[in-house]
């Protein structure tokens, strides 16, 4: 087996920076596949927020110059970060719409159909994304690492038992979790 890796790994990893991009691609990957629904709140309001701070550090700069820009950047990372924050909701609804649309779309010719699927997914996403926020991040994750290992040049079969494997252990880590997190709440606390 070493044999074999020692083999494709030279033509896998054409650069430094390749090589870079497909780590950070697998630990955010494994990050979301085992503790995905506890962290992807967090996450989202920090990149929400360094999107809004760098736009209000350059709107702040250009009116009121570089106090102006402090402000702004401070202000566009709090403002935009809530709104990312409070957009998970849409964004899971989307997500889950989008795929139950392209799924459909796969089974039947009609547009009309596969866009209702989508559509009614879409509401399914927005109403449950807090009991589906784990099987997302799980299933997120275990697609990053797919695309990580065949980018390493990881035969597709093997690539795709792997990260399912994996996504369904961290499924069950961040399931288990939640049973645990709600068997310690006392009598009476909803």
């Amino acid at each position: 087996m070493i044999e074999q890796l020692a083999h494709f790994l030279p033509r896998a990893i054409p650069n430094s920076v390749g090589l870079l991009f497909v780590l950070l691609l697998v630990a955010l990957s494994f990050v979301l596949m085992f503790s995905g629904k506890s962290v992807i709140k967090a996450v989202v309001f920090l990149v929400a927020g360094i999107a809004g701070a760098l736009a209000g550090l350059a709107v702040g700069g250009l009116l009121l110059g570089p106090i102006g820009a402090v402000l702004g950047a401070i202000l566009g990372f709090v403002v935009v970060g809530f709104i990312g924050y409070s957009l998970i909701y849409l964004g899971v609804g989307l997500a889950l719409g989008y795929f139950a649309y392209e799924l459909a779309k796969s089974f039947t010719t009609s547009f009309t159909l596969a866009a209702i699927i989508g559509i009614i997914f879409f509401v399914v996403g927005l109403i449950l994304t807090n009991k589906i926020l784990e099987l997302v991040t799980a299933f997120l994750g275990a697609l990053l690492l797919y695309d990580a290992l065949i980018y390493l040049t990881v035969p597709q079969p093997i690539a795709l038992v792997v990260a399912v494997v994996l996504g369904l252990m961290g499924l069950v880590v961040q399931m288990r979790g939640r049973q645990r997190h709600q068997a310690v709440k006392p009598p009476g606390v909803v």
